[in-house]
């Protein structure tokens, strides 16, 4: 049997106010930690100071789904077979690390994302209408159901990489986490989800996500995905079929409540 052995990589820019109390929380639960400093001009790098982890830095901002795929690259070179993503900002809770890592041990072939979708009332409405949008969009291009396609808490099982060709068409902006979600239901690879919190604090800084740009993005490269699976009728026809089952949640997607999971990633 693999033993499965878990990085944590942070993607962040600009985020000098929240990277080294969460690079220390998740400290305590990997060995591994992997910040990728996009371009920051703020002294994020500056706070990791002395802490036991690797810094990837940019010279100048690439986008998050740029500074993702570094940090997964670099975290299967050091030996990983999964890597835990979560933001840098402050909006995904370390202590929900064990529950993801226990879905992923159950589970290890699948991309586990944490789904805020029992907390989306917290969430705000223009997020959440956008969330459930894409979700519909992400099961009808990857052919199964997505639990919360915008989440970027997740663990993904590295070998899911070897199916991302191509990856400069999609490093930019916020499109290589729905790029991703939808190549793995194309090459067979499960997304199952566990419960987290949505967390929305008065100190958390401005999105970086750019409604307009990234929206345009995701959807040309949605778009693209459907197209070339002949607008793939089958998965448009789940897709609807699981709209109308779950109201306006549009997707059936497994999604594991808050308890169990616990022990250290390695």
């Amino acid at each position: 049997m693999e033993t499965l052995r878990f990085a944590i990589v942070i993607p962040a820019l600009n985020e000098a106010g929240t990277i080294r109390k969460l690079a220390e929380a998740c400290l305590q639960q990997a060995d591994t930690v992997i910040v990728v400093d996009d371009g920051s001009d703020d002294g994020t790098a500056g706070q990791l100071a002395g802490l036991p982890l690797e810094l990837v830095h940019h010279e100048v901002p690439r986008g998050k789904g740029a500074a993702l795929w570094a940090g997964l690259n670099r975290a299967r070179e050091a030996g990983a077979t999964h890597a835990v993503t979560l933001d840098g900002d402050g909006q995904h809770d370390p202590a929900d690390i064990p529950r993801l890592l226990a879905a992923a041990r159950a589970n290890p072939r699948a991309l586990v994302i944490g789904s805020r979708r029992a907390a989306a009332a917290a969430m705000p409405a223009g997020r959440r209408r956008a969330n459930r949008i894409a979700d519909f969009f992400m099961h009808w291009a990857g052919g199964q159901p997505v639990p919360d396609s915008q989440s970027g808490f997740r663990v993904y099982p590295l070998a899911l990489l070897d199916h991302l060709h191509d990856p400069g068409r999609f490093r930019g902006g916020f499109v290589f986490e729905s790029w991703a979600v939808i190549r793995a239901g194309r090459h067979g690879v499960p997304v199952t989800g566990v419960e987290i919190p949505a967390i929305y604090h008065a100190g958390l800084r401005p999105s970086h996500f750019r409604p307009w740009a990234d929206i345009t993005a995701i959807t040309l490269m949605t778009t693209l995905e459907i197209v070339q699976q002949g607008f793939a009728l089958r998965a448009l026809w789940q897709a609807i079929r699981a709209l109308g089952q779950n109201g306006s949640d549009g997707s059936e997607a497994r999604v594991a409540g808050p308890s169990g999971g616990d022990g250290r990633g390695s």
